[in-house]
């Protein structure tokens, strides 16, 4: 589960949680941590989000290699954020992809050159690739190469 992701570019935080995700600046959980250190208490992640997106129990939060779009995973669905957006408090998907089976997606990776281009692994072994919007398509079924 990758549950935690920074941003350098927008120097932002964006952290899974049981409901879904919120988005934190860097310079507000690091002023929190001074003042919990200091006073044995201070405010939640939370409660210093910038948002916080109720999509479900996310499993995999993914950042694009441009720092462009946030990837969400939850159950066989991948939800596509610009964190642009999330930033003006839009908690709706650019645009969303579900895997054909009953799966639920494992882990998700961004290409680190190519822009806009992911691959998915599903619970059952699968490999998946996607292109920006275009729908997902499997590349290859590992359980099956496992076999021979």
């Amino acid at each position: 589960m990758q549950a935690l992701v920074f941003s350098e570019r927008f120097r932002l935080l964006f952290i899974a949680h049981s409901n879904g995700f919120c988005v934190v600046r860097s310079n507000e959980v690091m002023s929190s941590a001074e003042k919990i250190k200091e006073k044995g208490s201070g405010p939640s992640i939370q409660e210093l989000s910038v948002v916080d997106v109720t999509i479900g129990k996310v499993s995999v939060l993914a950042l694009s290699s441009d720092d462009s779009l946030l990837a969400a995973c939850v159950g066989n669905t991948i939800h596509f954020f610009p964190v642009r957006a999330l930033l003006y408090k839009d908690q709706t998907p650019a645009f969303s992809h579900s895997l054909n089976d009953s799966s639920f997606i494992k882990d998700m990776q961004w290409a680190k050159k190519a822009e806009k281009v992911y691959v998915v692994l599903s619970s059952d072994g699968k490999l998946y690739i996607g292109i920006g919007q275009r729908p997902i398509k499997e590349v290859m079924d590992y359980a099956d190469d496992a076999l021979d």
